[in-house]
């Protein structure tokens, strides 16, 4: 269908477009209590169940998870009760009703483990539950030091990092305590001091104060622990690897909450792993539910609503909405419901979860979320000052090519400004988009401040985030998250509250989850790691049915396999980071 502006129909045709938007507003209605007060569809429509592609390919990594399970499973029972679920599955390849069933119950997390819930007894016992599933190559170094630090740069939330010239007063590191590190990081070569960092820039702070005082989880095991550290980073003088200088592991200073550096042994070991924890619970609920999927909803609600498929920006963006408001209906109804995979997984309770989600989409302002924005404000833009960060890289690189891509789609429909602020569908959109009876969105050009600069940048946003920012904060769940120790979801045990305090490794076994939590997480970001359904710019043949589309199109595609041959490039002189090649970037939000 060729896309038309509203202003430029009249007759039938205005009134067929009128005619589907009142239809959609009365199948596409907002309900604020799935996920109390955000803009969430009130009940899933048939027609936008996932397509049977999408099933198929879900059904194939479960496959291989029942089938690990054959091999982890001990007792006779549970491995034919594996056995049936992959009879299951083989038996509805070729029924769709049966596999869309199939697959739902499957993404419940329910029935999927074989392990006992007791803590491990050696790292053996993480290793042996990937047994038809590879284990991440994490596993090999995750303990190290530049690993550790490696994370924050490329792993699964990327975007916590902030340069800080000058640190809290509630977290009081000093140059014995930079020295003592650095001694330990870079012994006989390092020159370096607390000041100088400060002074060029290259120190960066994480801090998880938003866990301070939050509600602590129980379900299933009881007792659960999340931390609330601060960890201070420094990037090494000349390019050198970004690494972790001390940490501590709650907000409050005081001697029964000490720093600790790299050379307090296990005791830093733990302190790390509450790092890992904290950041694992943000980057669950906040930087991924929250900043990528939860606020698209309120996009893909106010485009069926609002906008006629004649409209342009509607063709543009529906393969980047495609299964987004269905694996939000499954996250919010199991993921994050009560006793859900959320709720049994997560060091806070599910309250705390959902509450952190809510905030991180409040507290969200488009126009300070643009990507070169985001970098500036916090204070890692500059590579000089911090190299080898290769989501920043790699992910500018997508921003400027969706950029490029998008200014020149709307080029053909919107000769000026005026033509903006004629099109009534589009000035609905945008005002229902910030509607306290709409989306709810914050950060948004009021109507008649809508320009077609600042529509590119909201169309840039969106696409970048339905594609680029989502595969950058989902796929690392196998690749970082799957081996636990890499990054358990919750904390077992008290933080440590000397320097001097004895840890031995049974004492860091007791802090991560037990094994059957293990497995659970392991499952789960198997499964939400590994599903890589559509590739962006791959659109379907015959989707814009406009000629002048094209070679827009064609250029966008062969920008994007530009950006792929040059982070290939990249990745012969850096840590390798293959999460943004663009075969592993998905159109939109759909597992």
């Amino acid at each position: 269908m060729t896309a038309f502006l509203p202003q430029q129909e009249s007759g039938v045709v205005a009134f067929l477009r009128k005619c589907q938007c009142w239809i959609n507003k009365t199948r596409y209605r907002y309900n604020y209590e799935h996920v109390p007060s955000l803009a969430m569809l009130d009940q899933l429509h048939w027609k936008d169940e996932p397509k049977i592609e999408w099933t198929k390919q879900v059904a194939a990594r479960a496959e291989f998870l029942f089938k690990n399970q054959l091999h982890v499973a001990q007792d006779e029972i549970l491995r034919e009760a594996a056995h049936q679920k992959l009879k299951t599955l083989a038996e509805a390849r070729d029924a769709e009703f049966i596999l869309r069933k199939v697959v739902h119950e499957i993404l419940h997390f329910g029935g999927l483990g074989v392990c006992e819930s007791v803590h491990a007894k050696s790292m053996q016992d993480f290793e042996s539950i990937f047994r038809g599933i590879q284990i991440p190559p994490v596993a090999a170094n995750y303990r190290g030091d530049i690993e550790f630090g490696l994370k924050r740069l490329m792993g699964s939330n990327p975007v916590m990092i902030r340069q800080v010239s000058k640190l809290p007063d509630h977290f009081p590191v000093s140059q014995e305590h930079f020295a003592k590190a650095m001694g330990a990081l870079l012994p006989n070569r390092n020159t370096d001091s607390l000041e100088q960092a400060a002074g060029e820039g290259r120190l960066f702070l994480l801090d998880y104060y938003e866990f301070d005082g939050a509600q602590q989880g129980s379900f299933p095991h009881g007792r659960k622990y999340l931390y609330a550290p601060l960890a201070l980073f420094v990037s090494a003088i000349g390019g050198g690897p970004f690494l972790p200088v001390a940490i501590q592991c709650s907000q409050t200073p005081g001697s029964s909450n000490p720093i600790f550096t790299p050379a307090d042994g296990n005791a830093w070991l733990l302190a790390k792993t509450i790092v890992d924890i904290a950041d694992g619970n943000y980057h669950e609920a906040g930087t991924h539910l929250g900043r990528t999927h939860l606020i698209m909803e309120p996009f893909v609600l106010a485009s069926a609503r609002n906008l006629a498929w004649r409209h342009p920006i509607v063709q543009l963006l529906a393969p980047h909405f495609e299964g987004t408001l269905a694996i939000n209906d499954m996250a919010w109804k199991h993921l994050i419901s009560d006793t859900g995979a959320v709720d049994r997984l997560m060091g806070g309770s599910i309250a705390t979860s959902r509450g952190l989600a809510v905030k991180t989409v409040q507290n969200m302002k488009i126009d300070q979320s643009m990507l070169p924005i985001s970098f500036e404000q916090r204070g890692v833009a500059d590579p000089h000052r911090l190299a080898n960060y290769a989501y920043r890289d790699d992910s500018k690189l997508y921003w400027e090519a969706i950029t490029l891509w998008v200014q020149a789609f709307l080029d053909i429909y919107y000769k000026s400004d005026q033509d903006i602020q004629s099109d009534f569908e589009l000035q609905a959109w945008i005002r229902e988009l910030t509607s306290k009876d709409g989306g709810r969105v914050q950060g948004l050009p009021a109507p008649q401040e809508l320009t077609k600069a600042k529509l590119v940048e909201v169309i840039t946003f969106v696409i970048y985030t339905c594609s680029v920012q989502h595969a950058a904060v989902n796929f690392p769940q196998y690749d970082h998250m799957s081996y636990v120790p890499n990054m358990p979801l919750a904390g077992y045990r008290p933080a440590p509250t000397s320097v001097d305090e004895k840890i031995e490794d049974e004492d860091y076994f007791k802090m991560l989850p037990p094994m059957d939590m293990v497995e659970l997480q392991m499952n789960l970001g198997y499964l939400l790691g590994t599903v890589h359904y559509t590739q962006l710019g791959q659109y379907a043949s015959g989707h814009f049915k406009d000629p002048r589309v094209a070679q827009p199109l064609r250029t966008f595609q062969q920008n994007l396999s530009g950006i792929g041959e040059q982070i290939q490039i990249r990745n012969l002189s850096r840590p390798t980071y293959e999460t943004l090649l663009p075969q592993g970037v998905p159109q939109s939000i759909n597992i």
